[in-house]
């Protein structure tokens, strides 16, 4: 066998012709009709997500009509976390110095807080429970409505 490069040009038949420009024309056309299908095809699947969108939002807050329903979403969102911080600093500012806070809960619009503290300090309090710890201390939950 002879192992040198072969520079001879050899031809495609007519059937490998045929084959290759089948396979061009079904490769420009498959490229084309993605280019044209695909941002109508987008629009419409949008329209569709927007709308089950604001179905659900309706579900949901039946008061409130569906205009933006992201942004919508958003500032409600944000107003139940200001709600949050108001209750926590209304209840971390009036703690006083020497407590030792181990656990904040806030379910259902109830902040609870949890901790440890001295005897004198956590009846100031008001705690809802109290219980003397092995320490000496005494642990107290503070619940904030």
């Amino acid at each position: 066998k002879d192992r040198s490069p072969s520079f001879k040009k050899e031809e495609l038949s007519q059937k490998e012709l045929r084959t290759l420009a089948l396979l061009l024309g079904i490769s420009t056309l498959s490229f084309f009709l993605y280019f044209t299908v695909k941002k109508p095809l987008r629009k419409e699947v949008l329209k569709i997500v927007n709308k089950k969108e604001k179905e659900l939002f309706s579900d949901k807050f039946p008061n409130i009509p569906p205009v933006l329903v992201e942004e919508q979403l958003k500032s409600l969102t944000k107003t139940k976390k200001d709600r949050v911080l108001i209750k926590l600093e209304k209840a971390f500012l009036n703690l006083p110095e020497g407590i030792k806070i181990y656990r904040v809960e806030y379910t259902k619009g109830v902040l609870k807080l949890v901790g440890e503290g001295n005897e004198e300090i956590v009846k100031r309090l008001k705690p809802e429970r109290v219980r003397k710890t092995p320490k000496g201390t005494y642990e107290f939950t503070l619940v904030f409505k």
